[in-house]
């Protein structure tokens, strides 16, 4: 099912006699010679070439895992835990195929897990096993990444944060703010 533009999170880049990107179709479908663009970097390119399953093909689609081989591309960007998490903490960031640093900037509140009502605002800390809604802020003034909301585009919209190579929570996109 074709469902929106394309979007295509790469999870691999390499150089061979192209630029090779690799990832799974979330959304749309694309062909040979298709403009694209990539983000965060707002770069254009084209794809030269699409392989599936180890065939060249001339178009693909949504779901569907596959290798491009691109034209135009001068740089493409790839871009024992303690018991309570409070605001300033840092992290990583994993989001579909991106990994960047992001630190906590407001607790708004506890959620019950079970009623989701809110318990708590303004929460001076996170305990393991407490559901909470927060903002984070990306730790490198002027970075961008590419995020969707889970209530539009739920594969696009969760992540998990990990620190000191532990997930130590998982979630999902709410809002965008800024």
């Amino acid at each position: 099912m074709i469902i929106g533009s394309f979007r295509m999170p790469v999870v691999k880049q390499y150089e061979e006699m192209d630029t090779i990107v690799i990832g799974e179709i979330e959304s749309g479908d694309c062909r040979v010679d298709d403009q694209c663009l990539t983000m965060p970097n707002c770069a254009r390119v084209e794809i030269k070439n699409i392989y599936y399953e180890d065939r060249e093909t001339d178009s693909c689609v949504c779901a569907q895992n596959i290798r491009f081989a691109l034209k135009n591309v001068e740089e493409v960007t790839i871009i024992n835990h303690q018991s309570k998490i409070y605001v300033g903490y840092s992290a990583v960031l994993h989001i579909h195929a991106t990994v960047v640093g992001v630190q906590l900037k407001i607790l708004i509140t506890l959620i019950d897990r079970k009623t989701g009502e809110e318990t708590l605002e303004n929460p001076k800390y996170i305990k393991q096993d407490q559901v909470a809604m927060a903002i984070f802020e990306l730790s490198q003034s002027g970075q961008t990444i590419c995020m969707e909301l889970f209530e539009h585009f739920p594969r696009l919209g969760r992540f998990a944060l990990c620190h000191e190579d532990r997930t130590v929570a998982v979630g999902k996109f709410l809002k965008i703010i800024g």
